[in-house]
């Protein structure tokens, strides 16, 4: 038993990381222009850019749109108990109140909105956010304001 427990962790944590390590490699195709981004905490944070993004939240709503039109971003979100609704436009929001992971590339719209909001990204884009926590662009690290604040990469 505790060695499917653990290969099971194994595979779960290697699928995690697969999408992460993919988007890095096609985010480093938009060269210098490109602005890195990490968050932790919670509220929400929107960005909008070219490149990737990744991340979770710990439940809430995500709302995806590509902006391409070549993909369908119903695969950049995972998780369980996802309740989805067309927004339009090619874009999705999502909703759970259970964890769900994100990985978006090429050219998109990604917003968060809940507790426990981990997310990182390498894109040419902006964005904004409003909440409680801490976030960096290109290194420096900044609290999340309690208001809506735009972002500038």
């Amino acid at each position: 038993m505790r060695r499917i427990l653990f290969i099971s962790a194994l595979l779960a944590t290697l699928a995690g990381a697969a999408p992460a390590s993919g988007a890095v490699l096609m985010a480093s195709s938009c060269g210098s222009s490109c602005a890195t981004l990490t968050a932790n905490g919670k509220g929400w944070l929107s960005v909008v850019g070219s490149g990737a993004e990744w991340g979770t939240i710990s439940s809430g709503t995500i709302w995806v749109r590509d902006r391409t039109g070549h993909s369908n971003p119903k695969n950049w979100v995972h998780g369980s108990s996802l309740h989805w609704k067309f927004i339009g436009d090619d874009g999705y929001r999502v909703t759970s109140t259970h964890p769900m992971t994100v990985c978006a590339s090429t050219k998109f719209w990604i917003k968060l909105q809940g507790p426990g909001i981990q997310v990182s990204g390498v894109f040419d884009g902006s964005g904004a956010i409003s909440g409680t926590g801490k976030y960096a662009i290109n290194g420096h690290s900044h609290s999340w304001p309690a208001y809506a604040t735009d972002l500038h990469f």
